[in-house]
C-alpha cells in the first residue's frame, strides 16, 4: 500500500526512480514495502522506459504513486518525487537500491528528529554483491563531527534523506546536466543557503549495482562535461579558471591511463568548455562562507587527482 497509517510519527515519502528495469524496481518496492515504519507513502518515477516497468507498478503495486515519463529526463526526475513529496522527510532511493534493514527508515527518522539542524543525510551505501562500501573514508573529508555523524559536503545518488522544507528552498538537480555531478550540485545549493548535510556510516543503503545500461565512456564524457560546468554555475571567475584546470588535468591523466576514453575526454572537455557561457548566465555564485565550506571537498578533489596521477606513473614507470 502507499501509505502506512500512522501514529503519530512523521510522515516520510520515499522515492524511486527507475529506467529500464522492471525487475530491480520489483526488488526495491518490495523491500520498501517490509519496512516497518508506519508512516511512508511510497512514489516511483518511471523515466521512459520500454521494458513494461510502469505496467508492472500499477498492477502488482497499486497503491504506490506512478509518475511516467514519455523519454528519459536523466536524473532531474528525481525532482518530481522531491517535490511532489508530501513527508516532513524525502528518502530517494534509486531502481537498484533498498535500505539494508526493515529498521532502517525508521532509523532515518529518529536520527533527524533528534538533529533538527540537519537538512541532508547521507547513509553508508554498500555494493550489495560485493560488500564494499561506496562511501568508505568519507569521514576523511568531514568539516565536523558529533557523536553520531560527520557533517561535510556529502552526497551520494542512492540513499540519500532530505528534510522536505531544506528541498523546497532549492532547485533540486539541475535539468541541463542529465546525468553526472548532479549530486554535486545540489550540494552547492544547500551549502548556499547554510543547509547542513551529515554522513552517517552506520545507517546502510545496499547498492545492487549492475554493470547493464552504464556505457563507462559516456559516463567519463558526462561526467566531464558536468564538472567543468559546476565550476562555472557557482564559483567566482578565478576560483572557477583554477578548479576547471585542475579538474582537466585529472581527466586528462585518466583518460592516459585508460586511452579508451581519449575521445569521451576530449568530447566531453569541449562540451563543457562550450557550455561555460550559458552556465555563467544561470550563475548562483556561492558566499564567501560557503565557498570557504567548499575547501574540504576542494582537497578531496586535489587529493583524488594526486592518487591518480601517483597510480599512473607507479604502473607505467615504478614496475
Amino acid at each position: 500500500m502507499n501509505m502506512k497509517e500512522d501514529t503519530g510519527l512523521p510522515l516520510v515519502s520515499v522515492g524511486i526512480l527507475n529506467c529500464n528495469r522492471k525487475g530491480e524496481l520489483r526488488t526495491t518496492i518490495t523491500a520498501v514495502l517490509k519496512s516497518d515504519y508506519p508512516n511512508l507513502e511510497i512514489s516511483v518515477v518511471d523515466n521512459g522506459s520500454s521494458d513494461g516497468s510502469a505496467e508492472m507498478v500499477r498492477n502488482e503495486f497499486p497503491g504506490v504513486t506512478l509518475y511516467e515519463f514519455s523519454r528519459n529526463m536523466g536524473v532531474a526526475a528525481r525532482n518530481t518525487l522531491m517535490f511532489g513529496a508530501k513527508g516532513k522527510y524525502v528518502v530517494l532511493y534509486d531502481d537498484d537500491s533498498v535500505p539494508a534493514m526493515p529498521s532502517t527508515i525508521g532509523e532515518i527518522v529518529d536520527f533527524l528528529e533528534r538533529h533538527a539542524d540537519v537538512a541532508a543525510l547521507c547513509t553508508n551505501v554498500i555494493n550489495y554483491y560485493t560488500g564494499e562500501s561506496e562511501t568508505r573514508g568519507w569521514e576523511e573529508y568531514a568539516m565536523a563531527s558529533g557523536d553520531e555523524y560527520y557533517e561535510g559536503l556529502f552526497m551520494h545518488g542512492s540513499g540519500m534523506t532530505y528534510r522536505s522544507q531544506c528541498i523546497q528552498a532549492t532547485h533540486g538537480f539541475p535539468e541541463d546536466f542529465f546525468w553526472g555531478w548532479e549530486e554535486n550540485d545540489l550540494t552547492l545549493q544547500l551549502v548556499s543557503k547554510d543547509f547542513k548535510i551529515v554522513y552517517k556510516p552506520d545507517i546502510v543503503t545496499y547498492h545492487r549495482r549492475s554493470p547493464l545500461h552504464r556505457d563507462e565512456k559516456w559516463a567519463f564524457l558526462m561526467r566531464t562535461r558536468n564538472g567543468i560546468w559546476l565550476f562555472w554555475k557557482y564559483f567566482p571567475f578565478l576560483p572557477a579558471v583554477w578548479l576547471t584546470l585542475r579538474f582537466i588535468l585529472r581527466q586528462a591523466v585518466i583518460t592516459i591511463a585508460r586511452p579508451t576514453r581519449l575521445l569521451a575526454f576530449f568530447r566531453g572537455s569541449y562540451a563543457g568548455l562550450k557550455g561555460v557561457p550559458m552556465q555563467r548566465r544561470k550563475r548562483e555564485l556561492l558566499t564567501k562562507e560557503a565557498i570557504d565550506k567548499t575547501k574540504r571537498w576542494q582537497q578531496q578533489n586535489l587529493v583524488l587527482s594526486h592518487r591518480v596521477i601517483h597510480e599512473f606513473f607507479k604502473q607505467r614507470f615504478l614496475k
